[in-house]
């Protein structure tokens, strides 16, 4: 689906699909099928951690650091409900690994981070690397799967996929990804910096 970015409601369509695959509770999904828990906890604990690790704080600096915090709190709300969910989340989500045939989804590849939790890591992933124009396509493809889309549906899928950005952070890929990353955290810091006390 990577050059076929029209085809990105199918592949929301799959997604709601795939979600209602449900767990007993939020957890990573071993080979043989059987589950383990999250070490870290559920969002805000992936975040809490990854916001102690020094290469994270080099990027988007200590200000930014303080600000996440802030905002965490405000939205712990929304991020309580969102860590309570646990259906099939492919964890990776994005263009290169869904397959289009006839324009419908024919095969999802790269299972490696699957995982029992919140479909909105997955929507936050398609969302990035589909370009703004076709998120309608998203919504209504979502909504075609059954999904009944709250008003910050888009919001809440960028809490998720915080997480995403702050763990590229540490890994070994360039600092021109990076810097894109870093980026990415000080607009979701301007988007949520504003509620970071409701």
């Amino acid at each position: 689906m990577e050059r076929l970015p029209q085809h990105s409601g199918a592949a929301a369509e799959a997604l709601v699909r795939l979600s209602s695959i449900v767990f007993q509770e939020p957890s990573w999904i071993n080979s043989d099928g059987s589950v383990s828990p999250f070490p870290f906890g559920g969002v805000r604990g992936f975040i809490a951690e990854s916001l102690d690790k020094a290469d994270v704080r080099a990027w988007i600096g200590e200000e930014s650091v303080v600000r996440i915090e802030q905002i965490m709190k405000g939205e712990s709300g929304r991020l309580e409900e969102l860590e309570s969910e646990c259906g099939l989340v492919h964890g990776d989500f994005n263009p290169t690994n869904i397959l289009i045939d006839d324009g419908a989804v024919s095969g999802v590849l790269d299972w490696e981070y699957w995982h029992s939790g919140t479909l909105y890591m997955d929507i936050g992933n398609l969302l990035r690397h589909t370009p703004a124009e076709y998120h309608g396509q998203i919504k209504t493809g979502l909504e075609a799967g059954g999904m009944r889309l709250p008003k910050d549906w888009t919001e809440r899928a960028q809490l998720v996929d915080l997480t995403s950005h702050l763990e590229f952070l540490t890994s070994s890929r360039s600092d021109r990804f990076k810097q894109r990353c870093a980026a990415r955290v000080h607009g979701f810091i301007e988007r949520f910096g504003g509620r970071a006390s409701g």
